[in-house]
């Protein structure tokens, strides 16, 4: 099935049960903890392959701390064509970001020794501004190449003076940059960080959340299910993350999983949003009711604009280079709160004047924003504007390869413009720098409300200090909010979420050297991960040698540490680099990344850009260089030497000109046949996701059958051909592994049951039905996420998901002449515990239950020695290992002849016809209509079963 039916089923078959299949009622209900949830999962994977596929072109993204030279290798290419003779008519004409009929324009303020002396028109005709060392980007930048003429370039500029398209962040992306702010940038009290979760802490917060809602919610609310399935998987993205403040959530994977899926078997958490919210404040940012008051004011007016029935939904949102000039600096939003300038000239009055002139207009299907004040207005206030910019997420820039001269630099006219030969083949991703510095806990933000009464008491007091007025700065303000939280924040899970889309080919981490290591090197650690983990995940798990995806170390600004080099004879010149280097951890390694080195020989700065001393290739300084055992190492590849060769002769680009080239091989790579391809990626994640979709409309029951049919017993005597087949030809060293995975098959753990009543009377035969039914599904959803579970299957004759939901549904249906036992059992369990610690009833069930498929409710124990198969039985197999003969004791007794597999096969479940149920007629008539897709997307599973 292609993504883009799959994506269409999967959002229909989502309206249908929402307006007939959640009517269901057991056994045929359909649960939102298992199948509604693996819906969303799919949909939202489809999703991510529909969005990833869409943009097929290949894409690097570059990255780095703020302040290493990302912007200046790229603008000398971009404004290498542009007019600057000081005219305000014409600077800025012949720019990579001008088009014809459209303002003329600036990737950077041109080169000049004294920046304070530029023109003051070019304070607005500057797309990435230089902001005094602080970074200038606010957001995601995405260079691709566009044209005025529809088709000819991969992106069309149907409106040359709004050329840039805009996308915002959604309300749970939001939730995870602040998420990501708030541990990174604020104390709870004075002097105390945020506390680290624990699973433990978690489980009390939801059970708050729930004692607050109603006993009795009434049904489930869409509205409230898609946003507790959209915060179970940021949490789930935090808790994987090294956060420290999330981070302890994953401690105990298999826990954690059974913890977010307890979540959806609680209705009372499903039947408002606002329940929901509350409980996302509570996790996300301790509920302070500042950040909490204005996440809502960015999510509503994210909804108010660009969710469902907002005034920008389903419309392409442009902008003009000067309004994507205001939104991408970030040092916009503090000039929006400073009071307004006198002098009208000055480069603060030029900002403030075009934040309160940015407004929209709406035509169609378009939607532009301007600087020209015309429409409605989004900069009324310096609050009305640090929202927008802290939702805009991503800007395309369309770049006018016309105006890109094959030869850019005049004084050397031989060089090539790499960057234009980059761009034919590629986009480039600019991600907004990591911060510079780490947040001693005096200066994070203050939140207690209480706290910050007192520390502004104490500044304004006749004999406050410095210190105390300078304390009293980092109390909660809605600047601070923008400035770091949300900035800081976004830098953070921007990389995560862009993973998560998997639009991303290749990586490149530019790192300075002028002295220090980036103290936050583990926000670009955690983003390359992210990406592994989403386009790889095999390596991801199992990290061995070179990234699968190009991934390159760009070190930058040399000048500064070679100039150190005084004595000829100096054999530690590398030394401080490595250390500057060595922070970057795995993702530095030279066997995982590429290494290349640029410098910025032409920077107006000369202490940082002269390079005072001789290392040419054959001077003694560079054989000493390259004689040091840590320099060798980083730069072992061929590539790597040769760059950093360009970077010592190429007094033009520095080395850019050589990375540029090698980063148009790596992308043209990608798309080659036979190479390590993102696309192909993409298509086995469809079809993977597709399959999912498949299963779920094969939940038994789902669609009415015309008659009866006992397909449980087709199901395990096919089961029972295969293992057996398997079983005859293994060897006896195989038998451990067959003995392990068919008691993990088996195995019925207590965290994947359904909540164990509170009242005996809630016990029925029709509610142990439901919890085999449950286990069923777990398994399913185990073998597609748990790798290893997935192999021991896979020895045992299961090749896919669906065979092994099969097969354990099959044996739960067997059991049922026992489910009325097992539920008076219980019963009488649920009434003795009456008042009494429960914490043991989920165990003690999941023991029955497994008993009941592995031996029989009726059948005794065996022999004395014989372990009872719970969900502990594999530690207990684990410790027979070298005594215990695994055919003879655990394989033959379930699965020969006359074993427990037989027994049940032979049992005589009477096929039900199951009664009509809400939405039949609906639901095969969309199985129908995708009937053709369904077949051909079973085909290859056949087969290959």
């Amino acid at each position: 099935m292609d993504h883009d039916s799959g994506s269409t089923l999967a959002a229909e078959l989502t309206d249908w049960f929402w307006r007939s299949g959640m009517q269901r009622r057991a056994p045929y209900a359909l649960g939102p903890s298992d199948w509604l949830r693996t819906l969303y999962d799919v949909r939202s994977s489809l999703g991510s392959v529909k969005e990833g596929l869409e943009r097929n072109r290949p894409a690097m993204a570059i990255w780095g701390p703020s302040q290493t030279g990302k912007s200046t290798s790229v603008s000398a290419y971009l404004d290498a064509g542009a007019k600057f003779t000081g005219d305000p008519a014409t600077d800025g004409e012949g720019s990579g970001l001008h088009w014809p009929g459209g303002a003329p324009f600036f990737f950077m303020a041109p080169r000049v020794a004294d920046l304070e002396k530029l023109p003051v028109h070019l304070t607005s005709r500057v797309i990435n501004p230089y902001n005094k060392g602080m970074d200038g980007s606010s957001c995601l930048s995405r260079f691709t190449p566009g044209s005025i003429e529809k088709g000819a370039a991969p992106y069309h500029v149907s409106d040359p003076m709004h050329p840039v398209e805009v996308y915002l962040v959604s309300p749970d992306d939001l939730w995870h940059a602040i998420a990501r702010g708030f541990s990174t940038e604020c104390v709870t009290k004075v002097g105390r960080r945020p506390a680290q979760w624990s699973l433990e802490r978690f489980k009390r917060e939801v059970k708050a959340a729930i004692q607050k809602a109603p006993e009795k919610p009434g049904s489930v609310s869409r509205d409230a299910f898609e946003r507790l399935h959209a915060l179970a998987a940021v949490l789930d993205d935090l808790a994987q993350s090294d956060d420290p403040t999330f981070e302890p959530l994953g401690a105990d994977g298999e826990a954690w999983q059974a913890a977010l899926r307890a979540l959806f078997e609680e209705p009372r958490l499903m039947c408002d949003p606002k329940i929901v919210d509350d409980l996302a404040a509570r996790v996300f940012w301790e509920a302070a009711p500042a950040m909490t008051t204005w996440y809502n004011r960015m999510a509503d007016t994210w909804r108010h604009l660009a969710g469902p029935g907002g005034q920008w939904s389903g419309k392409r949102v442009l902008c003009s280079l000067e309004a994507a000039g205001v939104f991408l600096n970030m040092g916009a939003c503090v000039v929006a709160y400073q009071p307004r300038e006198s002098n009208p000239n000055s480069p603060a009055a030029i900002i403030q004047d075009r934040i309160s002139k940015l407004a929209y207009e709406v035509d169609g299907k378009v939607v532009r924003i301007n600087c020209s004040g015309r429409g409605q207005p989004l900069g009324a206030s310096a609050d009305d504007f640090s929202v927008i910019q802290g939702l805009v997420w991503e800007l395309i820039v369309p770049i006018n390869l016309a105006n890109l001269p094959e030869k850019p630099f005049p004084s050397a006219p031989e060089k090539p413009n790499t960057l234009r030969e980059f761009l034919a083949v590629g986009d480039l991703l600019d991600f907004p720098g990591v911060g510079n510095e780490t947040k001693a806990i005096e200066n994070r933000i203050v939140l207690d409300e209480g706290d910050i009464r007192d520390l502004l008491a104490k500044a304004s007091s006749p004999d406050a200090t410095p210190q105390d007025r300078e304390r009293a700065t980092r109390c909660f303000s809605p600047l601070l909010f923008f400035k770091e939280i949300v900035k800081r924040g976004k830098t953070a899970s921007i990389v995560t979420t862009y993973a998560k889309r998997l639009s991303i080919d290749g990586f490149s981490i530019f790192q300075g050297l002028r002295g220090y290591a980036c103290p936050n090197a583990d926000q670009l650690i955690n983003g390359i991960k992210s990406w592994w983990k989403h386009l790889a995940p095999d390596y991801f798990a199992q990290p061995q040698g070179e990234s699968p995806y190009p991934l390159n170390l760009v070190l930058t600004w040399w000048a500064r540490q070679l100039n150190l080099a005084v004595n000829p004879n100096d054999s530690n010149i590398y030394g401080v680099i490595d250390g500057v280097v060595n922070n970057l951890g795995r993702i530095k390694e030279p066997d995982v990344c590429v290494t290349f080195a640029i410098h910025d020989h032409a920077s107006p700065d000369r202490d940082q850009a002269e390079l005072k001393l001789d290392f040419t290739p054959g001077s003694q300084r560079y054989e000493n260089l390259h004689r040091e055992k840590p320099f060798a190492r980083q730069f072992q590849r061929e590539v790597s030497k040769k760059s950093f060769d360009a970077m010592i002769t190429d007094h033009v680009t520095g080395g850019a000109e050589f990375f540029f080239a090698e980063a148009v091989k790596q992308m043209s790579a990608c798309r080659q046949p036979g190479g390590k391809s993102r696309i192909d990626f993409l298509e086995t994640r469809a079809d993977e996701a597709s399959h999912r979709l498949q299963s779920l409309l094969a939940v038994r029951d789902l669609i009415p059958q015309p008659k009866p049919r006992d397909d449980r017993r087709e199901h395990l005597e096919k089961f029972r051909t295969r293992l057996r087949e398997i079983l005859a030809a293994a060897p006896e060293s195989d038998l451990p592994s067959l003995n392990y995975g068919l008691r993990e098959l088996l195995n019925i753990r207590s965290t994947d049951l359904l909540p164990i009543p509170r009242g005996a009377d809630e016990v029925g035969v029709e509610y142990v039905e439901a919890q085999f039914r449950t286990w069923g599904e777990a398994q399913s959803r185990r073998f597609e996420n748990d790798a290893n579970f997935r192999q021991l299957l896979q020895k045992l004759g299961l090749a896919d998901q669906a065979t092994v939901r099969e097969v354990t549904l099959a044996l739960g249906q067997s059991v049922a002449p026992d489910f009325g036992k097992i539920a008076d059992w219980l019963a009488r369990v649920v009434r003795y515990h009456e008042g009494r610690e429960r914490n043991d009833l989920a165990r003690l069930l999941a023991l029955q239950m497994g008993n009941a498929v592995v031996r029989g409710a009726n059948r005794q124990r065996r022999e004395a020695g014989s372990d009872d198969f719970d969900d502990d039985s594999s530690s207990s197999s684990s410790k027979k290992k070298s005594v215990v003969p695994y055919r003879d004791y655990f394989l033959m007794p379930f699965a020969g002849e006359k074993g427990q597999l037989d027994q049940l096969i032979l049992r005589q479940i009477k096929p039900q016809k199951r009664p009509d149920q809400p939405g039949d007629v609906e639901i095969a008539a969309l199985v129908k209509r995708f009937e053709s897709k369904l077949t051909a997307l079973a085909q290859p599973a056949a087969t290959g079963a």
